[in-house]
């Protein structure tokens, strides 16, 4: 018996460069023909690698969440500030709303696509988004046993508003709701948690 022809693609940079597809064009967007012409694979190495589109699609939204949330963890772990961390996500919004073409929340853009139709894809973005208040719940706990919040802020309430605010501020700027305003809106929730 002979072993299978080798994969000529790392799966990291091939996940990346399907994300970026997916996040552009949506999952409904994005063909088959997309992928494995982006990729630079034939359709039966694409399913010998990932199955189907909606697998893939799915491996892409866990790629995007573990890069995005690692990154996430360790900036809080290095801030010296959990206010501080928490106003570094929120201006590096209003940052991305400054770019030429916005690309949205990842996660938010794929609830709306496509969650309504497919709850069990509904199920697996409510996971991921999950990880992202997990991570301001964090920051909250730090951020009120430093003082520097209330301490009767309540940290389920306070992760889902930010991990709300993030993703919707995203899809504001998506929409072309201009940097100017959304620095406004940033400026309004940090006030909110004083």
């Amino acid at each position: 018996m002979t072993a299978g022809r080798p994969r000529n693609f790392a799966l990291d940079e091939a996940l990346a460069t399907a994300t970026g597809v997916f996040w552009k064009q949506g999952f409904r967007g994005t063909s088959l023909d997309d992928l494995v012409g982006t990729l630079g694979l034939s359709r039966s190495s694409f399913y010998a690698a990932f199955r189907s589109k909606e697998h893939l699609f799915v491996d892409c939204l866990r790629h995007y969440c573990e890069t995005q949330a690692t990154a996430m963890e360790a900036g809080l772990d290095a801030s010296p500030s959990a206010l501080g961390f928490i106003r570094q996500v929120l201006e590096r919004v209003v940052n991305e709303a400054r770019e030429a073409s916005p690309c949205g929340c990842l996660l938010m853009n794929s609830a709306n696509e496509v969650a309504t139709s497919d709850p069990e894809l509904a199920r697996e973005i409510r996971r991921l988004l999950d990880r992202f208040e997990g991570i301001f719940r964090k920051a909250i706990q730090r951020a009120r046993a430093a003082g520097e919040i209330s301490a009767e802020a309540d940290d389920e309430t306070l992760a889902a508003y930010l991990a709300t605010n993030v993703g919707g501020l995203r899809s504001q700027a998506k929409a072309g709701l201009p940097a100017a305003r959304i620095k406004k809106i940033v400026q309004q929730i940090l006030r909110s948690l004083e």
